[in-house]
């Protein structure tokens, strides 16, 4: 629903993730691409590798899919990269959520603590979802009683929460990079290998491949505690539209003045169905750890130090 079409290219290729780093396929919505025998004016999901590698990039260079894989909003159209991008290599990539770090507890000991961040759907359960979401600022993070007292049961009631949770449609760029054709994948390549591979349009010596970045913008108020940056939000479908089109109106009317251009859209979302909560620090490591593990309310590191620590003295003595 959050797409608008059910017309989706290299739907194999998409594996869901809860862990993803750049290099993993994304599903993305774009408008319809005519060259590629697409009616006009419609709307494609395409599964796209995130990590920009620019169609400018050699076909013989390895890529880089952590180089660009996060792009400032502010500065799309200086970055050759980018601006190139903007006028018809729009698209909007399809999370249920993000994680953002901020690292905790005194001095060089300080650990970097995960957070996982979602809008919470209109059918969630309130009471739950106030055992989910506190008000942090950077003087006092704290946890919730029900997370300390039973991970375990807060993990199963979060797996039954996920399913009102809301999609995030956030602002991207797209390109496709043409590239020599990889050699076939044998029977003991990785399953990611193989996800990979199907992301290529194959013709006689060269294939293609579709690289998505994603936009960021400043932090609103509300999570500038965790963080300075987060993805660019679009709040409706009217904005994934204009978003899409790539020209300067909203509504269709032809305004093309300087504060109708899509870019006005990239801004930080403050919205309060955005929650958030402390997850494992498994996570840091990204592509070690998967599963629903990966987006659970978790205890802090820096809370788990410090009851170990009290602990150790109330031995002691």
């Amino acid at each position: 629903a959050a797409s608008g079409t059910s017309e989706w290219v290299h739907r194999e290729a998409y594996v869901p993730r809860y862990n993803a780093q750049p290099g993993a396929a994304l599903p993305c919505v774009r408008a319809s691409d005519p060259t590629r025998g697409e009616p006009p004016d419609e709307r494609r999901v395409e599964s796209m590798t995130w990590g920009l590698v620019p169609s400018f990039t050699g076909p013989g260079e390895k890529p880089d899919h952590f180089r660009m894989f996060n792009a400032r909003g502010e500065t799309l159209r200086e970055k050759p990269a980018f601006g190139r991008l903007l006028r018809r290599r729009r698209c909007v990539a399809l999370i249920d959520g993000f994680y953002e770090w901020r690292r905790e507890g005194a001095g060089r000991a300080g650990a970097k603590q995960p957070y996982y961040l979602y809008l919470r759907g209109p059918s969630r359960d309130e009471n739950e979802s106030a055992s989910c979401e506190r008000t942090h600022d950077a003087r006092d993070v704290s946890e919730t009683a029900v997370i300390a007292d039973a991970e375990t049961n807060v993990s199963r009631r979060w797996d039954d929460a996920t399913k009102s949770v809301s999609p995030i449609r956030v602002a991207a760029l797209y390109d496709v990079w043409r590239r020599k054709r990889a050699p076939e994948k044998d029977a003991d390549a990785s399953d990611d290998a193989r996800d990979a591979s199907f992301l290529f349009d194959t013709d006689t010596d060269t294939e293609t491949m579709t690289t998505c970045v994603l936009v960021t913008v400043d932090a609103s108020e509300r999570i500038a505690w965790l963080h300075d940056r987060m993805p660019a939000v679009l709040r409706s479908d009217e904005e994934m539209k204009a978003w899409l089109a790539g020209g300067a109106e909203l509504d269709g009317d032809g305004d093309s003045s300087e504060d109708r251009r899509p870019e006005t859209l990239l801004r930080p979302y403050a919205a309060e169905d955005l929650a958030w909560h402390p997850v494992t620090s498994d996570v840091n490591a990204a592509g070690k750890l998967e599963g629903p593990r990966c987006c659970a309310p978790a205890r802090r590191a820096a809370e788990r130090d410090a009851g170990s620590v009290a602990g150790l003295f109330a031995k002691a003595a």
